[in-house]
């Protein structure tokens, strides 16, 4: 857990750089948004990348408009953040003077216990600052999906998706293992993992182009990476994880069969299982090349590969191949 940087939202329309540099040398990474609108679009698009939230008393609700002398946005905010994302702790940090805040600290936030043993922290106080780091490490530690991510730091500081990721884990804990689009969620993370085998040139553009057919261009990109002859660039256990994602998140008869059991608790070991087999191909990914030098000469390794099982890959539609094309 040493190694674990806390992420925080802070909302202000004057932050310090000061306090931004001190706070991270608590191992406290802070990204900033001057508006609580911005703070809450950041909500919506990265919420699983913050652990906790800091709000400037009277910050504006827009960018760029005068702030309020009130705490009228304030406590629209603390609503906001209350209804949508209701286990993100939050915390009150203010230059305001504390006659002016027991005025209205106790009716903007009632509840504000649940999060913190201090009321509000003034920013005109080095105690205050430092308790607010303290008590912000305190309560996220505490948190169970804080646990997960500190617990898989090495897959989620690697991998895009965190979000899908994040959900997976939770699984892979424990938590949700009824959840029946899991397998779904799994394939959506292997269809990644083939685009960017394909970016590091281990997988041929002729597998992975998108004029193959959805489960086609699945099964082929897995059938090329499992081969024998790969097995000194990706490594045998790995093509065996591979192969098991691809069986449990292929659609079918079987995958009905296999989520109706993981609903009904006849299977509450094979989410995870399969979640683990997926780590293990995301860890294999981060030792792909990410040099161009180093994914030109392994792209002509993988082309002799493809030339040597030809008769295996037929192109469906060779008139709608393009070079340019994506892997999905």
């Amino acid at each position: 857990m040493s190694e674990y940087f806390y992420k925080v939202l802070w909302i202000d329309d004057e932050p310090s750089e000061e306090f931004l540099n001190m706070a991270y040398e608590k191992k406290i990474e802070i990204k900033t948004a001057n508006s609580f609108r911005e703070g809450l679009d950041m909500m919506d698009d990265l919420h699983y990348a913050f652990d906790a939230i800091i709000l400037d008393a009277y910050c504006p609700w827009e960018k760029g408009s005068v702030p309020k002398q009130n705490v009228g946005e304030l406590n629209r905010m603390i609503r906001e953040l209350s209804s949508k994302y209701g286990l993100v702790p939050w915390f009150i940090f203010t230059a305001a003077p504390p006659e002016d805040v027991e005025k209205w600290i106790d009716i903007v936030c009632p509840d504000h216990g649940v999060w913190a043993p201090k009321t509000y922290y003034s920013k005109n106080l080095q105690e205050d600052r430092e308790s607010l780091f303290k008590d912000i490490k305190n309560k996220v530690d505490d948190s169970e999906e804080t646990k997960i991510k500190m617990k898989y730091s090495d897959v989620l500081r690697f991998w895009s998706d965190k979000g899908t990721l994040l959900g997976i884990l939770k699984m892979a804990e424990g938590l949700d293992y009824k959840k029946d689009n899991v397998f779904n969620d799994i394939r959506k993370m292997l269809e990644k993992i083939m685009h960017y085998c394909y970016e590091c040139r281990v997988l041929p553009f002729e597998i992975g182009s998108k004029y193959y057919d959805y489960n086609t261009s699945l099964n082929n990109c897995s059938r090329f990476l499992c081969l024998k002859q790969l097995q000194n660039k990706i490594p045998e256990y790995i093509q065996n994880s591979l192969k098991t994602c691809v069986m449990a998140s292929q659609g079918g008869s079987h995958v009905l069969n296999l989520t109706e059991d993981v609903k009904n608790g006849k299977a509450p070991y094979i989410v995870r299982s399969t979640i683990f087999e997926l780590l293990n191909v995301i860890i294999w990914c981060k030792t792909l090349p990410k040099d161009e030098e180093s994914r030109t000469k392994l792209k002509k390794f993988t082309d002799s590969i493809l030339q040597q099982n030809a008769g295996s890959y037929k192109n469906k539609n060779n008139s709608n191949s393009n070079s340019n094309s994506k892997i999905y």
